[in-house]
């Protein structure tokens, strides 16, 4: 019986190390990427306020060139304004860090969305199914 307290309270101590293991590598992520986070925020809600020319400003040079301005408001004026945006998967590699997550309509149209970062710029973007105004009215 003492044997089985000892394997028990070994498997406990060593679940515990774990877990406090990968809260302190979650910890880690979320510190590393608050930079790129806020950035995406901002990006979205420049888009949302139809600011397209700071939001322009916070993607790199080389998207710049692939993704001008004006192709931004073309596929931007006619989106229902996003009012929030959350991040479910942080993946920092390769000098990369990699945002997924959704972006929300106040009329609770929802968007799937990715960030790359690049020396805190955004190299690309990824907005699935942009809510027309259109739509979320009806």
């Amino acid at each position: 019986m003492k044997t089985l307290k000892k394997i028990l309270a070994w498997l406990f101590k060593a679940f515990a190390a774990l877990a406090i293991l990968l809260i302190l590598f979650a910890g880690t992520l979320y510190f590393l990427s608050r930079q790129e986070r806020a950035i995406a925020r901002e990006f979205i809600t420049l888009l949302a306020q139809r600011q397209y020319s700071s939001a322009h400003k916070l993607v790199s040079a080389e998207m710049k060139q692939q993704y001008p301005l004006d192709l931004m408001k073309s596929q931007f004026e006619q989106a229902e304004p996003y009012t929030s945006v959350w991040f479910n998967s942080v993946s920092l590699q390769n000098g990369q860090t990699i945002l997924v997550g959704v972006a929300k309509t106040g009329k609770d149209c929802s968007s799937p969305v990715v960030f790359v970062f690049v020396d805190e710029k955004i190299a690309s973007f990824q907005l699935d199914d942009p809510c027309e105004a259109a739509e979320s009215s009806a």
